[in-house]
């Protein structure tokens, strides 16, 4: 991101920017849909850098909850809140219908 530049939607889930994501996704909803320029969903980017309040919004607005990143490693959102340790997130991704045994980079789950 360039200086004094607005964040992206992914980059505002990143941030846990709630105002400006929302913003952005009231002027655009298929933004609830998109990846970070390198590959990350918007989702998984909320849920890996620990933005649970956001993360839960956007799976309300219907955020796909199977969502894998569209580069090698493949990483879905539950698996970054098994990262992170966020059994709440986690909870609620399954409950969703995240698939528990999302496979990502080299098979793991």
């Amino acid at each position: 991101m360039q200086r004094g530049a607005e964040p992206s939607f992914p980059e505002a889930c990143a941030l846990g920017d709630r105002k400006r994501a929302l913003d952005l996704l009231k002027r655009d909803p298929s933004l609830l849909q998109s990846y970070s320029e390198d590959g990350f969903p918007a989702l998984g980017l909320a849920v890996f850098f620990r933005h649970p309040d956001l993360a839960r919004e956007l799976i309300e607005r219907g955020a796909d909850v199977n969502a894998a990143a569209r580069n090698p490693q493949r990483v879905a959102p539950v698996h970054s809140a098994a990262t992170v340790q966020d059994h709440a997130t986690m909870r609620l991704l399954l409950q969703r219908g995240a698939d528990p045994n999302a496979r990502q980079q080299l098979g793991f789950t």
